[in-house]
């Protein structure tokens, strides 16, 4: 728990702690001291917000995280590995791995922020209901900057398989490459985005593996008691912040062989029969 003073924190392994905010870690709120965390692991720590660590309230100075590894860490509520609230971070060169969020922002949280920017990190198997990797909520766009950064297999059970801001003008999601927005360099598949307010550059130089990072959680049940198998897929609770509606498409396959796309539209969305 750091108060008070300034603070340096490298090279230290948190593994299975927990606490109601920042499992290892809890900045509390000051407006002069500055906080470094550099090269440390954190494995399983468990937080009601910020799994493995927590930022209060830091004023204008810069705090940094940088060269750290986050694997399966989980907030109860949100910011898997790391809950960020109003306040000037660098988060760098990091690996995110595993974090989880039953709510929102499986990996990173980030709200009420000055100025913070995500660079040159990995984010891969994360999962939450909004925003599977990062998810940022403040009244602009250019608050929190993503550059550099790749995205692999997070999933969001709403919105968001990697990213979602949620802005007061606007929400930006990675899903069909931000709704059309993104603008991605032929040759390197990098992504860029700009916000349709201000034409503000917040996420630059970064890669989604679209066909990995997932939105909607779906269920689904097999039924073999019958002489043809019947699978029923089911989207839960789905919630399309932009469209309002909901579109996915299921993959039969067997044996590893894909057998089958289904497209779900509205006119076969009850029920689909393939012919033997």
């Amino acid at each position: 728990y750091v108060f008070g003073s300034n603070a340096k924190i490298e090279s230290n392994n948190f593994t299975g702690n927990s606490a109601s905010f920042g499992g290892a870690i809890c900045t509390a709120q000051d407006t002069s001291k500055q906080v470094s965390i550099s090269k440390d692991s954190f494995t399983l720590n468990n937080a009601e917000n910020g799994g493995a660590i927590y930022i209060g309230f830091s004023g204008t100075t810069t705090d940094t995280i940088g060269y750290c590894n986050f694997i399966n860490n989980t907030a109860n509520e949100s910011g898997g590995a790391i809950y960020i609230l109003g306040n000037n971070i660098n988060v760098g060169n990091c690996i995110f791995d595993g974090n989880n969020a039953t709510l929102n922002g499986g990996a990173i949280y980030v709200t009420e922020d000055l100025s913070t920017t995500i660079h040159d990190s990995i984010f891969k198997n994360s999962h939450a209901n909004n925003g599977g990797a990062v998810y940022y909520a403040n009244s602009t766009t250019y608050g929190l900057k993503i550059t550099n950064d790749d995205f692999i297999n997070n999933i969001a059970v709403h919105n968001g398989g990697a990213i979602l801001y949620n802005t007061t003008n606007h929400a930006y999601r990675d899903y069909l490459n931000f709704d059309g927005l993104g603008l991605i360099d032929d040759q390197t598949g990098r992504t860029n985005v700009f916000a349709t307010d201000t034409q503000t550059r917040f996420i630059t130089n970064s890669l989604f593996e679209n066909q990995n990072n997932m939105d909607y959680l779906l269920l689904i049940l097999t039924d073999t008691a019958f002489e043809t198998p019947m699978i029923e897929v089911y989207l839960q609770n789905p919630r399309d912040q932009i469209r309002r509606s909901v579109r996915f498409v299921v993959n039969l396959t067997l044996d590893g062989v894909l057998q089958e796309q289904v497209i779900v539209t509205s006119s076969n969305y009850n029920s689909h029969v393939t012919p033997d």
